[in-house]
């Protein structure tokens, strides 16, 4: 009998910070540094050091989300719960990053929901930032055109071509399906990117350089192919059995709230010398640089809490702001 009481009080018992609890939390928010708050500091106890940069915003959705009393019935201070990276991408999500175990240790038969952002840094979004911006000496103002490896056979093609073809191998629904096969209770809320950059059919002008009209409207294409590939794969997932929700952001960001927009919820460039110089330049110069502001979370929360249907115990929006539509699909 006690036997049986010590093994049921273990299953609740949280380990140490990185270890994934037997049976998972209830809330597990998965995915890259849209998820992990990136830009947005303070950073949670040991997600931002020389040796971990993943990261984990007090100021990110998941933490949003608990606060409200969505999901969690507290603030996610636990890398058992709050576990997504900023650099993620599906390689690193599942073999773990900075020397944290594999996201994907977090959940467990006790987990109902689960919130991921993933697919921006298998296109490399962080380095066509970089490469897109125009600054004189580097960048492009035409980048898509520009030529560069291919990532079947070396050869040279352009840079469009590039993100074709990694959108058309970036498998997602099998991420899905694993995710559901270690969380079966779980209902996942899979949540697009929003668009990054105001279309003014002029040139963006941010920090140390610009964005051409033409870069502008790439990345603005090149956003909604990702998402629809995540929505497709998504649909994949489902029809093997996997309780699945799209959350659509594009359409509060898009209210005026781009970068170079009325009111923007997206971080300017910014160029970080010493993220420069750290781990011999691995680092992107232009690190947090295209991320959603604090406001910009708030509107991913309410993306997902409207996606959800859910009540919160607290007031989402902020005074004069309309939260954001969601596609369940």
């Amino acid at each position: 009998m006690f036997a049986a009481l010590a093994a049921l009080v273990s299953m609740f018992v949280l380990p140490s910070s990185g270890q994934a609890a037997p049976a998972g939390s209830t809330y597990v928010a998965l995915g890259d540094s849209f998820s992990s708050g990136e830009a947005n500091a303070p950073y949670l106890p040991g997600t931002d050091t020389a040796r971990d940069q993943c990261h984990r915003s007090t100021s990110a959705y998941p933490q949003l989300l608990a606060q409200q009393g969505l999901f969690y019935a507290q603030p996610l201070s636990d890398t058992t719960a709050f576990v997504a990276c900023s650099g993620a991408d599906t390689g690193s999500l599942r073999n773990g990053r900075y020397g944290e175990p594999s996201q994907l240790d977090a959940l467990g038969p006790a987990t109902t929901t689960v919130t991921i952002s993933l697919g921006g840094n298998d296109l490399g979004f962080s380095d066509l930032v970089e490469a897109c911006l125009h600054v004189g000496w580097s960048g492009n103002p035409n980048c898509k055109a520009q030529k560069v490896a291919s990532p079947a056979d070396g050869a040279k093609i352009t840079r469009a071509q590039r993100e074709t073809w990694l959108t058309d191998h970036l498998d997602l629904h099998s991420l899905y399906q694993e995710i559901h096969a270690r969380a079966p209770q779980a209902r996942i809320y899979a949540l697009l990117y929003p668009h990054l950059i105001a279309m003014r059919g002029r040139a963006c002008h941010t920090g140390p350089g610009s964005y051409s009209a033409r870069n502008i409207l790439w990345f603005h294409d090149m956003v909604d192919n990702l998402d629809q590939h995540i929505a497709d794969e998504a649909d994949i997932a489902r029809g093997t059995g996997a309780d699945i929700r799209v959350v659509d952001p594009r359409p509060a960001f898009d209210q005026g709230h781009t970068l170079c927009g009325t009111d923007s919820w997206i971080h300017g460039v910014e160029f970080v010398q010493d993220e420069c110089k750290r781990s011999e330049g691995s680092t992107s110069c232009l690190k947090g640089s295209l991320h959603p502001t604090r406001d910009g979370q708030q509107a991913l929360a309410d993306a997902i809490q409207q996606a959800s249907g859910a009540s919160p115990t607290l007031n989402l929006a902020s005074a004069g702001r309309a939260t954001s539509p969601s596609t369940p699909v």
